[in-house]
């Protein structure tokens, strides 16, 4: 089964470590991914369990509430690991610069494609977990909700191809490994129907997707206010 490109990232978080993710509302509009990789998913609106030692930070978001997820991420994480998943409302690049400088990401991507979401994907958990900080991965619905269309593979100087998991697997290198992905052609599938999609992946009905595009609005949780 082809993987999309929101199964993709939440698999990679879950081989990072990560057990649960944490957002506003009942639910993420990424909680069909979030299940599909057997994590669990916390309401920051009620009261949460305090991280265990070494747990990797997770947040999901909305873009217009990322300035109060950064804070309770520095409460609960002030130190070590921690992604910041955060819902674009189109597929449109963004230039993500200004918000690693803000907010001191190492990385901060914008997805914007299937074909280098795997690449980019990979390049910011491996550097989370290399430097030990928080980064930024935007992605809309639209692109989380496509099939995966390449490869990749990991290559880090004189080590081995498994993935590293934690800064004690990089000490052998000077940097953080770089990745490559190698487009592959599309197999024969059905045509894409991206509200269908988007309906599958955010588990809303066709109609709702299709109805919160006309309206303009992204179908995501509501800005939390934190106390």
């Amino acid at each position: 089964m082809t993987s999309t490109v929101g199964d993709f990232l939440f698999q990679k978080l879950s081989e990072k470590g990560v057990t649960r993710l944490l957002g506003s509302g009942h639910a993420s509009v990424f909680m069909g991914s979030i299940q599909r990789n057997h994590l669990a998913y916390a309401d920051l609106q009620h009261s949460i369990s305090r991280p265990r030692s070494g747990e990797v930070g997770a947040f999901v978001c909305h873009e217009d509430s990322i300035s109060a997820y950064i804070s309770q991420g520095r409460y609960y994480f002030p130190s070590g690991p921690a992604v910041y998943i955060v819902e674009q409302s189109s597929a449109q690049f963004r230039d993500t610069t200004s918000l690693a400088a803000q907010y001191g990401f190492s990385v901060a991507v914008s997805i914007t494609s299937p074909t280098t979401a795997a690449s980019q994907i990979g390049r910011a958990l491996d550097t989370m977990m290399y430097y030990s900080k928080p980064v930024y991965i935007g992605i809309s619905l639209a692109v989380a909700a496509q099939p995966l269309s390449t490869t990749w593979s990991y290559a880090a100087s004189g080590t081995s191809s498994a993935t590293p998991t934690s800064q004690a697997s990089y000490s052998q290198t000077s940097s953080p490994p770089y990745f490559t992905a190698i487009a592959k052609p599309a197999s024969a599938s059905p045509q894409y129907d991206p509200t269908a999609a988007q309906a599958a992946e955010s588990e809303l009905s066709p109609d709702e997707v299709q109805n919160a595009a006309n309206a303009g609005q992204s179908p995501d949780c509501p800005l939390v206010r934190f106390h």
